[in-house]
């Protein structure tokens, strides 16, 4: 459901020439068990990097639309700064887990990573800018800055 989500809004925001942030409520579904929550998804500029996060799961999510993170043992490495203006204020080295199935996306892992989602989405909905740098298995590496969302759900 969550992938579709992305998959679709992607394609509709790829034809757009500037950044931007969609914020979409997804209702409970009884039958399934599932409680309702917000998704939020940041398209880059160029329309090849995306950031997901969602109102009911700490993880936050990095996405290429060229290649593949360069993964080993199911994680990648990745260099996150936490900027206000143009100022780097703090950066972490952290490790995001890349699924079997789907290399070209990344989630933050509180298991190797504890509070770093929750960290991530608090800073880019109060303080400014988020920037993800991960190598990829061929071409540049993943660059990507998430701007400030004060709407951030």
């Amino acid at each position: 459901m969550k992938r579709l989500f992305i998959i679709i809004l992607a394609l509709m925001l790829s034809f757009t020439a500037s950044a931007q942030w969609t914020t979409r409520f997804h209702k409970a579904d009884e039958l399934k068990g599932e409680d309702s929550y917000w998704s939020n998804l940041y398209v880059s500029p160029s329309g090849y990097s995306m950031f997901v996060c969602w109102t009911n799961d700490t993880e936050v999510k990095i996405i290429t639309r060229e290649g593949i993170f360069d993964y080993s043992d199911d994680y990648v490495r990745v260099l996150v700064g936490f900027y206000k203006g143009e100022s780097l204020v703090e950066k972490e080295e952290a490790y995001f887990f890349v699924p079997q199935g789907d290399r070209d996306s990344a989630y933050s892992s509180s298991y190797r990573n504890p509070g770093l989602g929750p960290k991530i989405k608090e800073w880019i909905k109060n303080s400014g800018n988020v920037r993800f740098v991960a190598p990829k298995f061929s071409g540049a590496d993943f660059d990507m800055t998430v701007k400030q969302y004060k709407d951030l759900k």
